[in-house]
C-alpha cells in the first residue's frame, strides 16, 4: 500500500511541475495541454515513459528505492540552496544564517548521497549530468541561455563529480581492505 501511494504522488506531482517548468518556458509549450478535468495529460504521459525507463537499470525494488532516496537528498540538498537567492531577491541583502543553512544542508545531503553506496551514486550522477545535457541542449536550441545562468550550473558539476570520486575511492578501500562483500559498509552506517 504504502509503495503504490508514493508512487502516485510522485507522479502525479511531478507531472505537475512539468506543467510549470513548461508554463514558464523552460521545457516546450506543448506540454501545458490540460484534459476537461485539468489534468496534463502529455506531462502525465512523459512521466510513464521515464518511469519504464527507470526499470531498466535497476534489479529490483530495493535498488530503485535506494536511488530515490539518495535523488530525493539530492533534490532536498538542491533546494535549500536556493533559500539564501530567494532570501536577497526579497530584501536585497545576504545573511550569514543563509549561507549557514545552505552549507549545512548540502553537507547532509551529500552524506547521506555517500552512504547510499557506489551502486547508487554512479546511476545518480550519471542520470544528473545527462539531465543537464538536455537542459543545456534545449536552452541554446530555444535560445533562452544567458551567460549567468549557465554558469551558476558549474558549482553543480563539482560537487556531482566530487560525490562521485568520493563514492568511488571509499566503495574501493571498503571492499579492499575491510571486508571482501561488496555491501560491507553498510556495517559503519
Amino acid at each position: 500500500l504504502s509503495p503504490g501511494s508514493t508512487g502516485l504522488i510522485t507522479y502525479t506531482s511531478t507531472a505537475r511541475v512539468l506543467y510549470s517548468m513548461s508554463a514558464t518556458g523552460f521545457l516546450p509549450k506543448r506540454i501545458v495541454a490540460l484534459n476537461k478535468r485539468g489534468v496534463p495529460w502529455i506531462a502525465i504521459i512523459i512521466n510513464f515513459v521515464v518511469g519504464m525507463l527507470f526499470f531498466f537499470p535497476f534489479s529490483g525494488w530495493e535498488t530503485i528505492t535506494s536511488f530515490f532516496a539518495a535523488l530525493n537528498a539530492l533534490n532536498y540538498g538542491l533546494g535549500i540552496i536556493a533559500m539564501p537567492v530567494l532570501c536577497y531577491l526579497i530584501d536585497k541583502k545576504t545573511h550569514l544564517y543563509q549561507h549557514v543553512i545552505g552549507l549545512a544542508a548540502i553537507f547532509c545531503a551529500m552524506a547521506f548521497i555517500y552512504f547510499t553506496g557506489w551502486s547508487d551514486v554512479w546511476l545518480l550522477v550519471t542520470g544528473s549530468f545527462a539531465a543537464l545535457v538536455l537542459y543545456i541542449s534545449y536552452c541554446f536550441i530555444t535560445k533562452r541561455h544567458e551567460k549567468n545562468s549557465l554558469h551558476n550550473v558549474l558549482w553543480l558539476c563539482v560537487m556531482l563529480i566530487c560525490s562521485l570520486v568520493i563514492s568511488y575511492f571509499s566503495h574501493k578501500l571498503l571492499t579492499s581492505f575491510v571486508c571482501s562483500t561488496p555491501n560491507c559498509g553498510a556495517i559503519f552506517i
